[in-house]
């Protein structure tokens, strides 16, 4: 069983959600599958350079410490770009075998991301964050349905499994990437265009600035400002001129009657202003006012300090007690504290979303089993399809089927997305295996072409890889060689019939389908865009094809639902 879910962020990072159950069935024991999982984990530098082709390298010591594991790793991606990521898992395992029967032994594995760390700090400026949150469970349990193992007779043998729940996180990077061989920077989380914002600053860092220091202005900045705030030297400016004012405006040319009238006249005599004073009623009532404000505001501060000293007490009284049972604690797991020992508001919010989430995870597993029953109820768009022998009668009942369908898919892919964002990358996938023993895979699946230059280029394209998918299956799988065997009537008119075998290099077992394809393209009015091309494509598999018999006896069947939908959004 396995689900997976790829989806973007609102502020642009990619995550992840994995959900798998592995059977082992050639383990020895749980201890032997535990012991594997943590060697890799311990070494997992090496596996990712080996297997994915990415140069990692561990920036930690990568000891282990009682169960206590710390990766601090760097990767070397595409186009040398470097990701990092540290996560601690922690490792448990429970021996059970001196429990008595019915009792097992499993082992429990939990990875978690380091938020902040002072010793190997992240580096956004240079790297791509990769956070990952995983929890990893072996067990073993009989299954309810008996196996055969190269066809021998049905055992109930018991079976070691893994049950996997993984989460990543690949931030958004903060640092200009390299696309086609040239640094182009990344676009920013709050949707501005990061071009135009790169190439002005440069700009301006090689362009002086009117204000900076670097440049010489012709008139300084000061020089315009100074003359209307240089203070008066001439002195103050008052009705009266002074005496040098006034020997400097007299007429150089008067003679002695203005010098003996100005001695013989009498000097005017400047009495001072008398000033206002406030009456003693007056000065009294302002003294006692204060007094009342002083007094009231000591009262005021001894009330509040009276309270401050009750809360404070109270407060040491509380602290007391969570010291306490912290201790007890300490000496004893078991001893419970949380009634006694108080909660940060982030704690208390941190365990609400937990408990939401668990609801969820419920949830989610009903939700996988409804899924799994309507796998094996058929599809939505499944419908029985017989074709006779003859090419006249195929001929009209694939196209009496070819409108039907065509509008039933639309239909259905108009519900599935309608609270999706079209324009953000979505992935999700869910296998399963059936209570007969089938295989069944279920995928969904948003993916935008942003190079691409219509919506007809994708279309054609599409459709030329169903034409030819024989020669796209032995190219693409190294270990399948697949050849066609309805070469005479494979396309006409928007239907196509993939009648495929493939065999396995390995151990030569043949698979087959025979999967009709309908297609259609037109232009839409509907479409608010400038590209108003649409293009669907929908498969079905045959139930029943008298030219083309499924042979059960000598290959493995395989049945195809899938409905393609190209356009073009805003």
């Amino acid at each position: 069983m396995g689900e997976e879910r790829r989806y973007e962020a609102e502020n642009g990072d990619f995550c992840s959600t994995r959900f798998t159950v592995t059977q082992f069935e050639d383990a020895q024991s749980v201890k032997q599958v535990f012991d594997l999982l943590l060697f890799y984990f311990c070494n997992i530098e090496i596996s990712i350079s080996e297997k994915i082709g990415h140069i990692t390298i561990r920036e930690d010591d990568g000891g282990d410490d009682k169960g206590i594991v710390q990766n601090r790793l760097v990767s070397i991606t595409h186009k040398d770009v470097k990701m990092e990521s540290n996560t601690v898992m922690f490792s448990q395992y429970y021996d059970r075998s001196t429990h008595g029967r019915g009792a097992s032994s499993y082992g429990l594995i939990v990875a978690d991301f380091v938020d902040e760390d002072d010793r190997h700090p992240y580096v956004p400026s240079q790297r791509v964050r990769r956070d990952v949150n995983a929890v990893l469970e072996i067990r073993e349990f009989v299954p309810q349905r008996p196996r055969s193992v190269a066809g021998g007779p049905p055992s109930h043998k018991s079976v070691v499994v893994l049950s996997r729940w993984v989460q990543n996180r690949m931030h958004y990077p903060k640092f200009p990437v390299c696309t086609d061989g040239c640094q182009m920077p990344m676009r920013q989380r709050d949707g501005t265009s990061p071009r135009g914002g790169m190439a002005s600053s440069a700009t301006s860092s090689t362009t002086s600035s009117p204000l900076s220091d670097s440049a010489t202005p012709t008139r300084s900045w000061s020089s315009i400002i100074a003359p209307r705030h240089e203070p008066c030297h001439e002195g103050l400016a008052t009705d009266e001129p002074s005496v040098a004012e006034e020997d400097g405006e007299r007429a150089p040319g008067q003679g002695d009657t203005g010098t003996e009238s100005e001695e013989t006249a009498r000097p005017k005599r400047k009495y001072p202003k008398r000033k206002h004073r406030k009456g003693t009623h007056t000065i009294r009532k302002v003294a006692i006012y204060q007094v009342v404000v002083v007094v009231a505001v000591l009262l005021m501060v001894a009330l509040v300090g009276q309270e401050e000293k009750e809360r404070l007490l109270k407060e040491m009284e509380i602290l007391q007690k969570e010291m306490g049972a912290l201790k007890k604690r300490a000496m004893d797991p078991t001893f419970p504290v949380d009634t006694l020992v108080r909660k940060s508001r982030r704690q208390t919010l941190q365990e609400a979303v937990q408990g939401h989430m668990q609801k969820f995870c419920k949830t989610l597993s009903i939700m996988s089993d409804y899924t799994l029953c309507n796998i094996q109820a058929g599809t939505p768009l499944q419908e029985k399809m017989v074709l006779k022998r003859d090419s006249k009668s195929r001929c009209e009942t694939l196209q009496a089927m070819k409108e039907r369908k065509l509008r039933n898919a639309e239909q259905y892919l108009k519900i599935r997305r309608s609270k999706l964002d079209p324009c953000k990358s979505l992935t999700e996938d869910q296998r399963f295996e059936t209570n007969n023993g089938g295989f069944c895979s279920a995928r969904f699946s948003i993916l935008q072409f942003e190079g691409a230059q219509s919506v007809k280029q994708v279309f054609d394209l599409v459709i030329f890889y169903f034409s030819n998918m024989e020669i796209s299956v032995s190219e693409k799988l190294d270990t399948l060689v697949t050849v066609r065997e309805n070469d005479d009537d494979s396309t006409t008119d928007g239907i196509t019939q993939n009648r495929l075998v493939s065999t396995t290099t390995d151990r030569s077992m043949q698979m087959e389908s025979n999967t009709i394809m309908f297609s259609e393209f037109c232009e839409r009015d509907d479409i608010p865009c400038a590209d108003r091309g649409y293009g669907l494509v929908v498969s079905e598999f045959v139930d029943v094809d008298e030219r083309y018999p499924y042979q059960s006896d000598k290959r493995v069947r395989k049945d195809v639902n899938g409905v393609i939908e190209v356009r073009a959004y805003n």
